[in-house]
């Protein structure tokens, strides 16, 4: 008997990965796929079979240059048989998975080219262990500024304005900045 951590599929038999042998022996064996075979990138399927956070522990033992997750569910039909306007729900379970999973939205990081930009903020986050509880102290909020502090480690501008008075502490390093954002280090 084994734990089940995700939707139970007939057509195929349950993988307990909550079995530090099993994530071993998986780990192993996806980085012999990467070194003696020449894979490169993962594709993970039928990822509601199993919690977001062995796809995460995937990633980080085996350190792929790229890796997604097929994960589908059934859109909200309304009784015409046809697709709601809302799909807020369908939304949640696709933003929650990718947070859990440890990754970024495919469009913003590939297809917009923000993938640079994208893994230095990812650094900076974990760096400081910023989560999605952290706490946030809104410093600005106005039509061409936002500023935060969050958990008194970093502090984020997002918007145009370059003026920021005296929002910003001595303390502050820049730990990186594009168009219209920046973010620092608190020291």
């Amino acid at each position: 008997l084994h734990l089940i951590s995700g939707d139970d599929w007939g057509g195929a038999p349950d993988i307990d990965h909550t079995n530090p042998k099993v994530q071993q022996e998986l780990s192993d064996w996806m980085n012999w796929l990467k070194t003696e075979v020449g894979f490169v990138g993962w594709r993970f399927d039928m990822v509601v079979g199993y919690a977001p956070r062995f796809t995460k522990t995937y990633v980080e033992k085996t350190s792929p240059d790229f890796a997604v997750g097929e994960l589908y569910r059934s859109v909200s039909l309304g009784s015409d048989g046809k697709p709601l306007a809302n799909q807020d729900k369908h939304r949640e379970t696709l933003v929650n998975w990718v947070n859990d999973a440890g990754g970024v939205f495919y469009d913003h990081y590939i297809e917009w080219g923000l993938m640079e930009p994208i893994k230095k903020l990812t650094e900076i986050r974990k760096r400081n262990g910023i989560t999605a509880t952290s706490s946030v102290n809104i410093l600005a909020a106005e039509n061409d500024l936002y500023m935060a502090k969050i958990d008194n480690k970093i502090i984020v501008k997002i918007g145009p304005k370059l003026d920021l008075g005296n929002l910003l502490p001595s303390n502050a390093e820049v730990a990186t900045s594009g168009q219209d954002y920046a973010v620092w280090e608190i020291k």
